[in-house]
């Protein structure tokens, strides 16, 4: 749990390869004090997802097969959802 808060670690994660996505949810789902509260597969689903979501962290796959989705999807974020957080 977080020091202080005894919340659960809200993560999001972004990975292409399904395969991949579902061993890490397999990792994190043994720790006590993160869990997994979305998944997606580019950079448009997860910008959406961090909207509704609201994650803590956001484990984004930067080597993205397709054309700087993973650098344009962090921005967004970043952007549209940083500063609303606070």
């Amino acid at each position: 749990m977080r020091e202080g808060k005894g919340e659960r670690i809200r993560a999001l994660l972004v990975c292409c390869d399904a395969l991949f996505r579902e061993g890490v949810v397999e990792i994190l789902a043994e720790e006590d004090d993160m869990t997994v509260v979305g998944e997606a597969e580019n950079g448009a689903q997860d910008v959406a997802l961090a909207g509704v979501e609201k994650p803590d962290v956001v484990l984004l796959d930067v080597e993205m097969p397709w054309c700087n989705d993973s650098v344009v999807a962090s921005s967004s974020i970043h952007l549209a959802y940083h500063v609303n957080r606070r």
